[in-house]
């Protein structure tokens, strides 16, 4: 029981920001969105890897999509 209440909060939550999203979207080439949008993200990083804001992808993808990492 409890577990079927998580998982349909789960696909609301998911459903609604699906929504939110479709509206500032370009369909085509870039930049993805109109207005800059930050995502923060979390991930494992070796003790000698640079930090994110300071890797060329990042700052690559932040020119070309308008979402900044």
């Amino acid at each position: 029981m409890r577990k079927s209440i998580v998982v349909t909060l789960l696909l609301l939550m998911a459903a609604t920001l699906f929504v939110g999203a479709v509206y500032a979207f370009n369909a085509e080439g870039y930049p993805i969105v109109d207005e800059p949008i930050t995502l923060e993200i979390m991930g494992r990083r070796s003790p000698v890897q640079p930090h994110r804001g300071d890797m060329g992808f990042f700052k690559v993808m932040e020119e070309k999509t308008n979402i900044k990492f």
